[in-house]
């Protein structure tokens, strides 16, 4: 069977991770293009993934007949303007969160996709590929410990060396425990309160 071709938008950390983690460890996968600002960067994980084409307009990489499905990993501002790109050019997008930067913008990424009818977009909560994660959700979903009625989520990131806004906490980490919350218990978050210490 032939190896999807991927290309990856943004070769920061999370955007080299996937580009490397694609070409080093996943057997259907090949990594033909990357694109950053950053030539230089870009250079570096293009090598690392075996000498992918190097892009720095993420249009161009996206039209790329070679290029069968994409990462998006580069800024939050330009997620939906990428994925809908990828959703008109009829290509498969894993979207690094947030999918957009407001309710309004993501509601047209997902109007977009429902106009071309078929579902491109896969956002990048991984939590319940994760072996013990979904042996938690079978345990929960299966009664074993009765009805759920709290669900505490910690997330953490030690290595994280700037200093962080609380916009960017709730957007790019807690919303790991939001999705968590939903899939592991099955229903919507209804209520949120917040604690300052």
């Amino acid at each position: 069977k032939n190896a999807l071709k991927i290309g990856v938008i943004g070769t920061g950390g999370m955007g080299g991770r996937h580009a490397r983690n694609l070409a080093l460890h996943t057997a259907s996968a090949n990594v033909v293009a990357v694109m950053d600002q950053d030539v230089e960067r870009a250079n570096v994980v293009a090598e690392d993934c075996g000498g992918s084409t190097v892009y720095t307009d993420a249009r161009a990489m996206i039209a790329d007949a070679n290029v069968d499905a994409v990462v998006i990993a580069s800024p939050d501002s330009t997620h939906m303007e990428l994925a809908i790109a990828c959703i008109t050019a009829g290509k498969p997008v894993l979207c690094e969160k947030p999918l957009a930067t407001n309710v309004a913008d993501a509601r047209r990424v997902m109007d977009a996709e429902v106009a071309a009818g078929q579902r491109l977009v896969q956002l990048g909560f991984m939590r319940e590929y994760d072996d013990a994660h979904y042996r938690v959700q079978e345990i929960v979903q299966g009664g074993e410990l009765g009805r759920p009625l709290y669900f505490r989520g910690t997330h953490t990131n030690l290595s994280e060396e700037r200093p962080r806004l609380v916009e960017d906490v709730i957007i790019n980490s807690a919303i790991h425990d939001i999705h968590s919350a939903r899939w592991l218990l099955g229903g919507n978050v209804t209520d949120v309160y917040t604690r300052y210490t």
